[in-house]
């Protein structure tokens, strides 16, 4: 009896420490999946984009930026 349980728990142990990459789920698309954690929330959300998709977001992002150094638009703390 003892030496069914062993292996059994062993191969239970071993099967539990495998990764499986829950966090970042790639493929040679571009197609990504990312566990992202929301402000607020310990709970984490699935998030997917295509590589199109990401690089859109970075584009905007850097014009956005650039558009508010320019207007002189400072969010936060302007104390300074």
């Amino acid at each position: 009896m003892r030496n069914c349980i062993l292996p059994s728990l062993l191969i239970a142990l071993l099967s539990g420490c495998q990764t499986n990459d829950a966090l970042v789920a790639k493929n040679d698309d571009g197609y990504r999946c990312e566990q992202v954690k929301s402000i607020g929330s310990s709970i984490p959300q699935k998030r997917c984009s295509t590589r199109a998709e990401r690089e859109l977001i970075k584009a905007d992002s850097k014009e956005s930026l650039r558009n508010h150094q320019k207007a002189g638009v400072f969010t936060g703390n302007t104390d300074f």
